[in-house]
């Protein structure tokens, strides 16, 4: 079977839409096929940008530029093996966007994710990738106790607990939890899912997903919508829960897959009205969508949008 991750994978797709890198730094290093001499320049895309480079700072400890390239080029060279995941291995060899946190550039990070984090709730990562999102929530004051990801490829969960992990032997390191990371995990097949997944649905206030719903159909992203939705809380006792993320919306909507906001609303109201006609216990009173368009640097790009979903539940 062919193994991809939901998380990188999205990322190619919706790479021509990437916030544009700063603070370019190339330097000299060794390719990964090698050059004259062995060593070349990298191009301009493959400086690490402000928000990469504090993290591997602040999670691995790793303050000197060189020291953190030479982090980056070893999961840049692990993951570039895995031909058996294509779309992962070309968006890793072309930059290193790929291990960039995003999740602090959502319009609902600081009051409806971080804030619901740091007072004790749950998040779980669906399409963890890389893990980059998670730790920029560590960075932010979150602790790792409370945080989990799923991916259906367990190998970049791998890469990217080493590439942020503090290696310093301090046993006061905040480093995400290994055994709450679950690679594997197959959204559309619910049926497949181990006892270690089963044991937590119903345990986040926050889900996160994002570039996840657009390489799916209509038809199984409402398959997602209502397994993402089992992962929630039932009580709003913490505020209504929340499912939040960054999609490819489409106004004129060329492609089946992408939503513009008046499709977006009608997905989650059948996802609603599905839900409750399969539960015998718990019932959905309300959900409210609200989507922010991200601005696109070029007319070229995909237009990505920000997305949070709140779920009410009947008292």
């Amino acid at each position: 079977m062919l193994k991809f991750s939901f998380a990188i994978l999205a990322g190619l797709l919706a790479y021509a839409s990437a916030i544009p890198l700063t603070n370019n730094d190339s330097v000299a290093i060794t390719p990964l096929g090698g050059g004259p001499g062995g060593v070349t320049k990298r191009a301009p895309e493959w400086a690490i940008n402000k928000d990469l480079r504090e993290l591997l700072a602040d999670r691995a400890g790793l303050k000197d530029v060189k020291k953190q390239r030479g982090r980056l080029e070893k999961a840049v060279k692990e993951a570039s093996t895995w031909s058996d995941n294509p779309g992962l291995q070309k968006y890793v060899e072309q930059s290193y966007v790929a291990f960039e946190p995003r999740i602090q550039g959502h319009p609902a990070y600081e009051k409806d994710i971080l804030q619901r984090v740091e007072e004790a709730g749950y998040i779980l990562d669906f399409g963890t990738g890389f893990t980059q999102d998670m730790q920029q929530l560590v960075k932010d004051g979150a602790s790792q106790s409370y945080i989990f990801g799923f991916d259906l490829d367990p190998r970049p969960i791998s890469v990217g607990l080493e590439l942020f992990g503090d290696n310093s032997g301090s046993s006061n390191n905040n480093n995400l939890l290994e055994g709450n990371f679950h690679g594997g995990v197959n959204i559309l097949h619910p049926e497949e899912w181990d006892d270690d997944v089963n044991d937590l649905l119903g345990q986040f206030v926050v889900v996160h997903a994002s570039k996840l719903f657009h390489l799916f159909s209509k038809d199984d992203q409402k398959k997602i919508a209502l397994n993402l939705i089992h992962f929630l809380v039932k009580d709003n006792d913490s505020g209504n829960p929340l499912i939040a993320g960054v999609n490819v919306f489409q106004e004129s909507a060329k492609d089946p897959r992408y939503h513009n906001k008046a499709t977006w609303k009608t997905l989650w109201e059948e996802v609603k009205d599905s839900f409750n006609k399969d539960s015998e216990n718990d019932q959905i009173k309300n959900i409210d969508t609200n989507t922010h368009m991200v601005p696109k640097a070029s007319p070229d790009e995909k237009q990505m949008t920000w997305f949070e979903v709140y779920v009410e539940w009947k008292g």
